[in-house]
């Protein structure tokens, strides 16, 4: 297997471990526009790739989806996130993302 690949399926598994955690940081986005969203989301970021943290919960809600999709786009273009994927459990389907973020 090639090292790339085991990477990703480590950052894979870091997400399965979070979404079972309480501790892992997250940000709650609901009813804000795309520009708070956005504000908010990079100021998280910036401060979760300080505190060393490796996943991170964004709660965006059920909702319509606007939020939902703003932070996939978001999330697939920003050089501080290794990979992202939704949630997969319970109430949180549809409603959560979780990120793996670069460490250095």
């Amino acid at each position: 297997m090639s090292r790339r690949r085991q990477r990703g399926r480590n950052h894979d598994r870091d997400i399965a471990l979070a979404e079972l955690a309480e501790s892992t940081p997250d940000i709650d986005l609901h009813g804000m526009t795309r520009a708070e969203a956005q504000r908010e989301l990079d100021l998280f970021l910036d401060e979760e790739v300080v505190e060393g943290a490796r996943v991170i919960r964004i709660i965006h809600g059920h909702g319509t989806g606007v939020l939902r999709e703003f932070v996939a786009e978001y999330l697939r273009t920003d050089g501080r996130v290794n990979t992202f994927a939704p949630a997969t459990r319970g109430r949180q389907v549809g409603a959560v993302t979780y990120a793996s973020l670069k460490t250095s």
